[in-house]
């Protein structure tokens, strides 16, 4: 049984031409899509461009339930900013808020223009496919237009 797998992933490693060197960007948004069969045979980061939005509503949540007692704007204002800087969860919140548009970069890098999108960026060029969700088949999707391209 040991033995199919390792073949299996020999094949696959070979079918999709991907070198050791290959690098694979996974551009998605977790509300809307589901990408599944990502290879680990190549080194590879998702990014989740929804999640941001959902860091977004956890915090615009957890400060509603903090500033519901306050009516002027100044004090909801130190509302706010205490339980940013003196709640953890919060902290955490604002940390992986950061975190999250970190995609950015690599969106302007590979010019993506609509998700899901997945780019194989290899020593002979970037591969961008759209639409895609399944990672497998759009690895297909390249390895074929590379074929025939005599790449």
């Amino acid at each position: 049984m040991k033995n199919s797998y390792l073949v299996l992933l020999l094949c696959a490693m070979f079918s999709f031409g991907a070198q050791s060197e290959d690098k694979l960007f996974i551009f998605y948004d977790s509300t809307k899509y589901r990408i599944y069969n990502v290879p680990i045979i190549i080194s590879n980061q998702a990014f989740d461009l929804g999640k941001s939005g959902k860091i977004q509503g956890e915090i615009n949540k957890r400060l509603a339930n903090l500033s519901s007692l306050r009516k002027t704007p100044d004090e909801l204002k130190e509302v706010v900013s205490k339980g940013l800087q003196s709640n953890p969860l919060m902290k955490g919140y604002v940390e992986e808020l950061k975190d999250s548009y970190g995609y950015l970069q690599k969106v302007a890098e590979y010019q993506i223009t609509k998700i899901p999108a997945v780019v194989l960026d290899t020593e002979d060029g970037e591969y961008v496919v759209y639409g895609q969700t399944n990672i497998q088949k759009a690895l297909q999707n390249i390895a074929v237009y590379r074929r025939s391209n005599g790449m």
